[in-house]
């Protein structure tokens, strides 16, 4: 996640934090990360908050599934697959 800085001009900090797994299938509807499956998260996209896959943007890892692509989102290196 991001923490916004609260001074103006200041830098973002990116942390992680770990939840229990989920049971919201990806491309489903959702409210938080911890709702989602393992291995997506909550992303706010055009047709809601949906359970997206993550996937690494430098192609490494398991690739997204076949008619998705690996879309960049705020987290350094991740993406979700849309």
């Amino acid at each position: 996640f991001i923490e916004y800085p609260a001074a103006r001009c200041a830098s973002e900090t990116y942390r992680a934090q770990c939840f229990a797994a989920g049971t919201t299938a990806q491309g489903r509807f959702c409210q938080s990360g911890s709702e989602c499956a393992p291995g997506s998260g909550c992303f706010i996209t055009g047709a809601m908050n949906r359970c997206l896959r993550l996937c690494r943007l430098d192609g490494s890892g398991d690739p997204c599934p076949r008619g998705a692509v690996c879309e960049p989102t705020d987290l350094p290196d991740f993406g979700a697959c849309q």
